[in-house]
């Protein structure tokens, strides 16, 4: 059986911040916490976002964390990031166009690891929870030159 793509250790894993993607069309996207792509259930929602992005551009990503009402979201068509509206720029390069996204959901595993004093040998494993980052930015190439900016929340 396979296991989501929102799991961890056959365990469903707690995402802090949910996604949404405004495209070219004006439809919004939404994750939601079951994380799920409605064709595929072993695959992500960012899967069928990508799916649906082939025929309707990103225009906007947006990182919220509902619990502490924050929300961060990176401008696909000018390369600015908004942190809770307000908006920055992380380039100076003005020629800079046809942002791509990026984003990565990176999940490292914390294990306790107990060992026998005298022989050395593993005695167990204990699964001590884990930590999510989530990176997101854009991408682009101009003349040859490629150029990324990807901001990394906890």
């Amino acid at each position: 059986m396979l296991t989501p793509a929102s799991h961890i250790n056959g365990e469903p894993l707690v995402l802090k911040y949910l996604f949404s993607a405004r495209l070219a069309d004006g439809q919004l996207f939404v994750q939601t916490p079951e994380d799920v792509d409605s064709e595929n259930p072993s695959r992500s929602a960012f899967t069928e976002l990508l799916r649906i992005s082939e025929n309707n551009r990103i225009r906007e990503f947006y990182l919220e964390d509902s619990a502490a009402n924050r929300i961060y979201s990176v401008n696909l068509d000018t390369g600015h990031f908004e942190a809770n509206g307000n908006p920055f720029f992380l380039h100076t390069e003005d020629f800079l166009q046809n942002f791509q996204l990026r984003y990565i959901r990176q999940v490292a595993a914390r294990v306790n690891v107990t060992f026998d004093k005298v022989t050395g040998h593993e005695l167990g494993r204990t699964q001590a929870g884990h930590e999510v980052k989530y990176c997101f930015g854009w991408y682009c190439a101009v003349n040859g030159k490629s150029y990324e900016r990807i901001l990394t929340l906890k």
